[in-house]
């Protein structure tokens, strides 16, 4: 082997070296990337979960005030239907009540009107006594007095 195989070898064997570094280099870079990608994904991962695990927390935590909600909204319906009934009710009552009212108004005219009347009869009664007495005394002056 002469000196400038030699060199051309040692020239050719140093190129090689600087690939294998630049490829090492390379190599190491993409390691560390995909290492740092890595341990973001996993942190990210971690508090995707915790944040699912947060989210379930809270829908069971909606889901158990949601049945006394609903047996509250149910109890509401009911008394809604309730109300209605007593509502209707309510307006039966008013015009029942509308028409006593009535019945007792026309009720006390006649009770009037028959009083008036009485009152009429017991006049004529008491002039008709007074006839009656006055000719059972016999005297016929006062017959004629009284009519």
């Amino acid at each position: 082997m002469s000196s400038t195989e030699i060199a051309i070898y040692a020239v050719e064997t140093k190129a090689i070296i600087h690939v294998l570094w630049g490829l090492l280099l390379i190599s190491s870079i993409s390691l560390i990337g995909v290492s740092i990608t890595y341990v973001l994904l996993r942190i990210k991962l971690r508090s995707t979960r915790r944040r699912e695990s947060q989210l379930a927390r809270h829908v069971a935590a909606q889901k158990a005030e949601l049945a006394p909600l609903q047996e509250r909204a149910s109890s509401v319906a009911a008394l809604e239907s309730e109300m209605a009934a007593l509502k209707a009710q309510a307006k039966r009552n008013l015009a029942i009540r509308d028409k006593s009212e009535q019945r007792l108004v026309t009720q006390n005219a006649e009770l009037e009107t028959l009083r008036q009347q009485i009152a009429e009869q017991q006049i004529e009664l008491d002039h008709l006594r007074a006839m009656i007495e006055c000719g059972a005394s016999g005297h016929p002056t006062e017959r004629r007095r009284a009519a």
